[in-house]
């Protein structure tokens, strides 16, 4: 990827060339392609929808503007064993296809699907299927590290954290615009969040 980013500079007739020096006065200013946290917010609010991210700032932005409170204690046999994960990823579209139809990877799909299902449960009936979601997540590992071992290219890895806190992610400036625009339909908060992180 580093290989693949310096040629892209090279190519780049606006970029500089040359290393940056340190300190503030020689600093560059990068911009990343992603949709603006309220878009975001918003997006997932009125959709059912999740976030998630490989962007660290956006993270850290995420939590900081909704003052997001811990993984609910319900969800953490879940949550407290998927950011111990690693994950496999391509980045050919082709791998990415062909991983994302994968019989092999059948029972992560499905995890993810019950995940859907019980952020919409009520509460008290959440903490006995999650256990059992906990043990589902640990067996497709199983399946899934076999699979990968044997007929995933190697490309690079990343570690998936879950965030589940007991009241979503709420942003006023986000809650004011669902409200403006009448959906009815859209959720109180964004009740899930995902970081795809460097281990």
């Amino acid at each position: 990827m580093a290989r693949k980013i310096k040629s892209l500079r090279e190519d780049d007739p606006l970029a500089l060339l040359q290393p940056p020096q340190p300190g503030k006065k020689h600093s560059q200013l990068m911009a990343f392609r992603c949709a603006p946290l309220e878009l975001s917010m918003f997006m997932a609010q009125v959709t059912g929808a999740a976030i998630f991210t490989d962007l660290p700032i956006f993270w850290r932005q995420l939590h900081a503007a909704t003052q997001a409170q811990p993984n609910a204690a319900w969800w953490l046999p879940f949550t407290v064993l998927t950011d111990q994960l690693l994950f496999t990823l391509a980045e050919v579209p082709y791998e990415i296809y062909r991983l994302r139809t994968s019989v092999k990877l059948a029972s992560f799909r499905g995890v993810f699907r019950t995940v859907s299902k019980l952020l919409i449960v009520p509460e008290g009936e959440i903490a006995s299927q999650v256990e059992q979601l906990a043990n589902d997540t640990r067996l497709a590992r199983l399946v899934a590290q076999d699979f990968w071992a044997k007929d995933c290219p190697a490309v690079f890895t990343r570690r998936l954290r879950t965030m589940i806190p007991m009241e979503g992610f709420a942003y006023a400036a986000v809650q004011r615009q669902v409200l403006t625009y009448e959906h009815e339909d859209a959720l109180k908060t964004v009740p899930l969040a995902l970081f795809i992180e460097v281990p």
